[in-house]
């Protein structure tokens, strides 16, 4: 017989779960789409030449890319193979998954439970 599922707000730890899983989905669909889908080990890396005809992710989130690449981290913008790969796991095999994880934190659902860390010490 299948438990009961909870209303989130008498599980207030599940709120944790869910921001970061949306956070998770955000960053898989902007900016790790950036890297995924730009050219590697390139004269110049992924440059505004490269993105300006993009059409995804929004214009602000391109923007915010190349300001983070000048400012903070100019090794981003050379996007070397692995990283590459690396990132494409994250937008194509792991985003389809968070929206799931998000439904399953919010509703309840038990087949959501191997993805809490504390999962073995509740049981």
């Amino acid at each position: 017989m299948a438990k009961p599922t909870v209303h989130i707000s008498k599980r207030p730890g599940d709120y944790f779960y869910v921001f970061g899983f949306v956070i998770f989905f955000i960053i898989a669909l902007t900016m790790d789409y950036i890297n995924a889908v730009g050219p590697y080990n390139k004269e110049g890396g992924i440059s505004e030449e490269v993105t300006k005809d993009w059409i995804w992710p929004p214009r602000v989130v391109i923007d915010l890319f190349h300001w983070w690449c000048e400012q903070c981290d100019p090794v981003l913008r050379i996007n070397y193979f692995w990283f590459k790969i690396e990132t494409a796991y994250s937008t194509f095999l792991y985003a389809p998954f968070y929206p799931l994880a998000i439904y399953g934190f919010i509703y309840g659902m038990q087949h959501t439970s191997f993805l809490r860390p504390d999962y073995s010490l509740k049981n």
